[in-house]
């Protein structure tokens, strides 16, 4: 039986999960000593927020201006995610990813294609 997960993306469907130790980028968020529960619930909208926090942490994640809470909103896995474990689409741009599921779309749509018989 072939069961999908929330957390599937299209892109990443032949590796879904990282090579090497289990729990080797979670230490200390290893469950049943197998699979990191330390992920990221918000995701960055700009591309290149990792690269501007190594630069300007202080600017990107703490600046009280205007502008700086329009930065956080834009980068909020770089700046409320230091020591958790982000993907490219871990969740909405609202932060809310158990709402908000379209991009599952694909995958449900693929399951009962080529497995009808199961069940997210």
């Amino acid at each position: 039986m072939i069961v999908f997960t929330r957390g599937n993306y299209p892109d990443r469907l032949g590796m879904p999960y990282k090579a090497g130790a289990p729990c080797s980028s979670c230490k200390e968020h290893c469950r049943v000593g197998k699979l990191c529960k330390n992920s990221c619930p918000w995701a960055d909208l700009w591309a290149n927020c990792r690269q501007l926090y190594e630069t300007w942490p202080n600017w990107l994640c703490e600046s009280d201006t205007q502008q700086g809470h329009e930065r956080r909103q834009f980068c909020r896995a770089t700046c409320r995610c230091r020591d958790k474990i982000v993907t490219k689409a871990s969740a909405s741009p609202q932060g809310n990813s158990n709402k908000n599921a379209d991009h599952l779309a694909p995958m449900r749509y693929l399951t009962q294609i080529f497995y009808p018989g199961c069940q997210e």
